[in-house]
């Protein structure tokens, strides 16, 4: 009967504690929600406030507005209602009868400098937290965005609070066990007391014959049996909250380790020596597509069903690579489009033995692009090189056979093998300014350089070529010509570059308009011409190096594509840009913008 109170009390002393570890956690897992809650808000409320409500179609503005919710809070949002500074609706999502009392509907709470608001529903559904924010259109404020978002109520029972509670009933029941066991240690030290008591009592009988002397050594015996006791206790008791601590400790760890894991950027998986899922940080389930409680405890190639982990599984696990294998990847499901490293490590303990298995996954879609890159780089510096040096070891050849008789051939010839000789020098050139820009170790001489002496000194570069083509040359100079500050020969290079296109793709009788002018402190170059026009899809990459549209009159021109890539990287380090419009089969329009500087005698 004893027995039976004692568990029954035991029993109500767990459940008394799992019943507050498990309000305090769903405590804390509603104050979490309702941060959740006023993040996601205020952040909806705000992207809604940016879009022009007056503008646009209304059947488009709608559709953009409601998937806007749809794809930040889904399920969450009560009503959406935007109206203007008279009160009247100008967009409305949801039922606001059932979900707005009357007081509340009233007004707008922006207006009385309220941005939020909470209250309970008028159907009783729950408790509803509103968002306003003003509506702010060119002119002064156009209305109010007014946004309401149910306040989420934690479940009462979920796995995860589960899990919780019965980490701690186990904690509790350990305790409690061990604290059993450690009295009942002490008790069988207790258990001696009788027979010291009838030494007592001998002692004691022994005093009628001894007389003081025996019942003075009867109590310093009896003491030191009594402090033993209390320090065997004393000393069980430290033992306890040792292991108490310990096992608390432990607990936290592992949760504050997983929680690390969780922050990486690279995915995770951790299998024990059965291959069974013991953990699976964020990243790696987003990959994945799955949820953590749907894999943890089962065999990876049930829960995950991914063929590439399998066989990196596989081959460590069979002896083809024990200590370290790798390979490339995909996953459709979390990241279609982009490529990932497997990296597959056994997991070892303090002796060395295998405990597990450590698989990573790390995006390197950067470095396959960047290798990619690197390639076609390498293939159109060979194909650029490789052109002019066959053509100038072709004419060489023929010039030293002494096929060529004719003066007038024998010229052409060497007119030929020259400007091979200096095209090729350009493209080396250009290559190694390219390179110095990117690498910042291109030294430039700043000074002030006027634009007259540097528009005097670019165009007689394209003279000859237009006058040949009969382009004509519009130029619209202003009388007083501003000064830039910079390097005036990487100056000269960009607008020769840029001429020099212009009079290439334009056709014959066509007109190049130059144009210059200053304005809010910089001055800005621009050339635009009459000729085939740049294709949109080609724009985006018109500045990359040695790229070249696929457009027949592009093709038709000799070039190596470096002439822009140099141009930009040249303005860039002048603090400038260069800005393209154009339109097919009626010309293109590049502008040059540099920061303008004052000419005066000080600096001059």
């Amino acid at each position: 009967m004893k027995n039976a109170r004692t568990i029954i009390l035991l029993a109500l002393i767990i459940a008394v504690g799992v019943s507050v570890m498990a309000r305090v956690d769903w405590l804390r897992e509603k104050k979490f929600r309702m941060a959740e809650t006023l993040r996601s808000g205020d952040r909806l409320v705000g992207l809604i406030a940016l879009h022009p409500i007056h503008d646009g179609d209304a059947g488009i503005r709608n559709l953009l507005v409601k998937t806007l919710i749809e794809q930040s809070s889904g399920e969450d949002v009560a009503y959406l209602l935007i109206h203007d500074q008279e009160g009247q609706p100008l967009l409305t999502v949801g039922d606001l009868t059932s979900r707005v009392s009357a007081e509340v509907s009233v007004g707008s709470p922006a207006t009385a400098g309220i941005l939020r608001q909470r209250f309970m529903a008028p159907d009783e559904s729950g408790e509803i937290l509103e968002f306003a924010k003003p509506l702010i259109q060119p002119g002064g404020q156009a209305g109010t965005v007014r946004l309401g978002l149910r306040i989420p109520a934690p479940p009462l029972v979920s796995v995860a609070r589960i899990s919780f509670v019965a980490t701690v009933a186990f904690l509790m029941v350990a305790a409690m066990v061990i604290g059993y066991y450690a009295i009942l240690l002490a008790a069988r030290r207790l258990d001696r007391a009788p027979g010291r008591a009838d030494a007592m009592v001998d002692a004691l009988t022994a005093t009628r014959r001894g007389g003081s002397e025996s019942i003075l050594a009867t109590i310093q015996h009896l003491d030191r049996n009594l402090t033993e006791a209390r320090t065997e206790l004393h000393t069980t008791g430290e033992r306890i909250a040792e292991l108490s601590s310990s096992l608390g400790v432990a607990a936290f760890e592992k949760e504050q380790a997983y929680r690390v894991l969780d922050s990486l950027d690279f995915g995770i998986l951790i299998l024990d020596v059965q291959e069974r899922i013991r953990h699976a940080n964020r990243h790696m389930l987003g990959l994945l597509g799955a949820k953590r409680e749907e894999v943890l405890g089962r065999s990876y190639a049930d829960a995950l069903q991914h063929k590439q982990i399998a066989d990196l599984v596989e081959n460590r696990t069979s002896g083809t690579d024990r200590d370290h294998s790798s390979r490339d990847a995909q996953f459709e499901k979390g990241a279609p489009g982009r490529f990932f490293r497997l990296t597959c490590r056994p997991v070892q303990d303090s002796t060395g033995d295998s405990i597990g298995t450590l698989i990573t996954a790390e995006d390197i879609t950067r470095a396959r692009i960047a290798e990619k890159a690197q390639d076609d780089f390498v293939a159109q510096v060979a194909h650029e090189l490789f052109t002019p040096l066959t053509s100038i070891k072709a004419y060489a050849e023929m010039l030293m056979m002494g096929d060529v008789i004719d003066p007038e051939m024998l010229k052409e010839y060497c007119n030929t093998i020259n400007d091979e000789t200096d095209r090729l020098t350009g493209l080396i050139k250009n290559l190694l300014s390219v390179a110095k820009m990117e690498a910042g170790t291109l030294t430039i001489e700043r000074a002030l350089v006027k634009t007259d002496w540097l528009l005097d000194q670019s165009l007689p570069a394209i003279d000859a070529t237009a006058k040949a083509k009969r382009i004509t040359i519009a130029k619209q100079l202003p009388d007083k010509f501003p000064t830039i500050m910079g390097d005036k020969d990487l100056l000269k290079v960009v607008l020769v570059n840029i001429l020099g296109n212009a009079v290439k793709y334009t056709p014959e009788a066509g007109t190049i308009r130059i144009s210059l002018l200053e304005q809010d402190h910089s001055v800005f170059f621009e050339v635009s011409d009459t000729g085939c026009g740049i294709p949109p899809k080609d724009l985006p990459h018109l500045f990359d190096k040695f790229y070249r549209g696929a457009a027949a009159a592009v093709r038709d021109q000799s070039g190596s594509g470096m002439g822009l890539a140099t141009a930009m990287q040249i303005v860039k380090l002048h603090g400038g840009a260069i800005n393209v419009i154009s339109e097919i089969d009626k010309g293109s329009c590049f502008t040059v913008r540099i920061p303008a500087e004052e000419f005066t005698l000080e600096k001059r």
